[in-house]
């Protein structure tokens, strides 16, 4: 049900841990999940008894920073790689909305 993702990111400026944990929680559509948890399969067994969870789950244990360098695990719930983003296009284009609240009205709506 879930992929699971390696993202190696160079940033401007050097990120401590616990800032990259603070900025991932602020952002739409993001759970970032205990130490821990270490799998796809407790997502899996959370999912089947309840959809309404957000589709981007970082693994807090996998976050790494060196330098300018951020390196973290995350687990993206497949069925939802285009439905949000089309969803949150339409509202971009049609409503007028920013990106940002247009991804936050749409997790509103799908009850995360």
């Amino acid at each position: 049900l879930h992929y699971a993702v390696s993202v190696e990111l160079e940033t401007k400026t050097s990120l401590e841990v616990h800032e990259i944990t603070s900025l991932l929680e602020k952002m739409p559509r993001i759970c970032v999940l205990p130490e821990s948890v270490m799998s796809t399969y407790e997502l899996n067994m959370a999912r089947a008894i309840d959809d309404r969870i957000p589709p981007i789950h970082v693994f807090s244990g996998s976050i790494f920073s060196s330098n300018n360098v951020v390196k973290l695990k995350l687990a993206l719930y497949y069925r939802t790689l285009a439905v949000l983003p089309n969803l949150d296009t339409i509202r971009v284009l049609v409503q007028k909305m920013d990106p940002i609240s247009a991804m936050k009205k749409t997790d509103e709506d799908m009850g995360f």
